[in-house]
């Protein structure tokens, strides 16, 4: 049964990884707020996703010395090609620190956490 707001929690997992990677050129991508007790799933999903990106990013760069190793020889093709995987890996760069940015804060906010004293509401 969903929560009173009416999403479970793979829906606000799916939807803070999202705005994470939606995040990329903001002067602030650390805006995802985890619900208490949700960051080690939350963290495991950023962390998957910056694995992914990173494996595409190697790809791509492993395309860009392909090319660079071929020197002189590139024809206009093989040149608009190779600033086309550039301009990819420079995107990839990005997502990948705002992924890292991400990770290192909520890292940082479930470590304040754990230090933070558990009130006792039942002596009230």
């Amino acid at each position: 049964m969903p929560d009173e707001k009416g999403r479970s929690l793979a829906e606000e997992l799916a939807g803070a990884v999202t705005s994470v990677v939606a995040a990329v050129g903001s002067d602030n991508p650390a805006g995802v707020e985890a619900p208490h007790g949700s960051i080690p799933t939350l963290l495991s999903a950023l962390e998957e996703e910056e694995r992914a990106l990173s494996a595409r990013r190697r790809k791509v760069h492993e395309r860009i010395d392909l090319l660079e190793s071929a020197g002189a020889r590139l024809d206009a093709a093989a040149l608009a090609r190779l600033e086309v995987f550039r301009r990819s890996e420079r995107d990839f760069s990005g997502r990948r620190r705002a992924l890292q940015a991400e990770i290192d804060r909520l890292r940082d906010e479930a470590a304040h956490r754990t230090a933070e004293p558990v009130s006792d509401h039942s002596s009230s």
